[in-house]
This record gives C-alpha cells, sequence and structure tokens, in this order.
C-alpha cells in the first residue's frame, strides 16, 4: 500500500496511539474522546484504502498483504463498534498500536501480484477467518488488560492501567460478546477452508496453518463450554480467549513468511 490514503491512516493510527498513551498518563477524561474521534477517523481512511485496492483486483481474500491489512481495519472497527457505549479507553491505548503494527506489517511486505484461482468460496472463506481473527483479537487484547488489573487489584498495586481501565466486569463481557460472534464467523470460516481445499485436491489437515487453526477453534468452544457449563468466568477464560487468539496469530505469521519468502 502506498497510496496518499494509507499514509494518512498511519499517520492517523500513530496519533490515536499517541493520544491514547497521554490518556492512561494524564488525568483529562477528554483525551480519551479525542483519541476515538482520531481513530474514526484513521479507520475512515483505511476503508477507502481497501476500497481502492479491491477496485484494483486485490481484494483480500487473493493477497496476504491485503489480508493483514483488512485484518487491521476490522479489529478498529470491532473495537469502535464495541466501545461506543462502554468506556473502552484503555482497551484503545492496546488496539492503536496494534492495529498501527499491523498496517505498517502489510505495508513492507514484498508487493506481489494477486494469487489467482482463489473462487468465490476461497474469497469469503479467507474473508470469513480475517472477521473472526480480529473478534479474537479485540477479546485477546480486552483479556490481556482483564488479566493486568486483576493481578493489581490481588496484589493492591494499582497502576495506569487499573486506574483508567473499564472495570473487570465490563471486559468480561467484551471478551464474552466477541466470542460469542467470532466463533460461529470463524466455524463457517473452517469448514468453508476444508471444503474449498477439498475442491482443489489437499488435504486441509496435512497442512499447519489448518492445524493451527483448529487449535484456535478448540480453544474457543472450550471457552465457550466452559462459562455455560461451568460458569467459567474471569481469568479463566481470558487465560482461553489469549490461547486461541496466539494460535490465529500464529497461522497469520505462516503466511506473512511465505508471502516475504515468494517476494
Amino acid at each position: 500500500m502506498s497510496s496518499v490514503t494509507w499514509l494518512v491512516a498511519a499517520a492517523l493510527y500513530a496519533g490515536a496511539a499517541a493520544l491514547y498513551l497521554a490518556y492512561l498518563w494524564g488525568r483529562h477524561e477528554r483525551l480519551a474522546r479525542i483519541a476515538g474521534l482520531v481513530l474514526v477517523a484513521a479507520a475512515a481512511a483505511h476503508v477507502v484504502d481497501v476500497a481502492a485496492h479491491c477496485l484494483k483486483g486485490a481484494h483480500p481474500g487473493t493477497s496476504v498483504r491485503e489480508a493483514v491489512s483488512f485484518l487491521s481495519f476490522v479489529i478498529v472497527a470491532t473495537y469502535l463498534v464495541m466501545g461506543r457505549r462502554l468506556q473502552l479507553g484503555a482497551v484503545g491505548a492496546l488496539v492503536a498500536p496494534a492495529t498501527l503494527l499491523l498496517v505498517i506489517a502489510a505495508r513492507v511486505m514484498p508487493a506481489t501480484a494477486p494469487q489467482q484461482g482463489f473462487g468465490a468460496l476461497g474469497r469469503i472463506h479467507i474473508s470469513l477467518a480475517v472477521l473472526g481473527v480480529a473478534l479474537f483479537a479485540v477479546a485477546a487484547l480486552a483479556s490481556a488488560l482483564y488479566l493486568v488489573q486483576a493481578r493489581q487489584l490481588k496484589s493492591k498495586s494499582f497502576g495506569l492501567l487499573f486506574r483508567k481501565g473499564p472495570p473487570l466486569e465490563l471486559l468480561d463481557t467484551v471478551v464474552q460478546r466477541c466470542v460469542n460472534i467470532g466463533f460461529p464467523v470463524f466455524t463457517l470460516a473452517i469448514i468453508l477452508g476444508a471444503i474449498w481445499m477439498a475442491r482443489l485436491g489437499k488435504v486441509a489437515l496435512a497442512t499447519p496453518q489448518y492445524g493451527l487453526a483448529l487449535i484456535t477453534w478448540f480453544a474457543f468452544a472450550g471457552l465457550l463450554l466452559t462459562r455455560t457449563i461451568a460458569g467459567w468466568h474471569g481469568r479463566r477464560s481470558a487465560l482461553f480467549a489469549i490461547v486461541g487468539f496466539t494460535t490465529s496469530l500464529a497461522v497469520v505469521v505462516i503466511y506473512l513468511l511465505r508471502a516475504a519468502l515468494r517476494g
């Protein structure tokens, strides 16, 4: 991505990250609202850039570079939707830098021609997988903040993230909502992925990325089951979410490395 819109989006993401950091260190609650507005502007510039690349044939489903860019946008969009009515400024302090890193990672990747032969099934599979991973990412970031705050509460050492962070119950709710939406989306992505690869004459389980995707699925399935049946909440659910997202992130890393080697 070398367009002006990408540069604008990256600059705004950096600005939002800086403002969220200032919010954590300072005493002005207004900084969180300003940071949120800057993040909205960054997402708007980003989606324009994604759309422009789609019009040129660089669909997120045909290029690892564009898929990572789309992933970063969906993470921000998910956070903005979740945080519209909830006070999640401290979560934004994690989301903005993470998104900036992903945007930069997509930018520095070697440019490759869009891969052909994906078909509608392949593109839907990849798009749904990206959406599911983005929801899991927000759940993992909220879980990480939950664990930090819970530890500070237990040790009675109240740091910045505790003082500025949302209540633990609210963070737990964010995790639950993201997983409730992301799990069925990711499940459908896995099913369509297996069908797509079978049509290509390949065995899905023979690929490391599909195996990691299944581990991700089992982790979040375990999270939902333990919450429903055993009543697990809080720290245990947060750990499940982080483990599940870590394996899904490993899948992204595999695709990034392959794209870099091809470049």
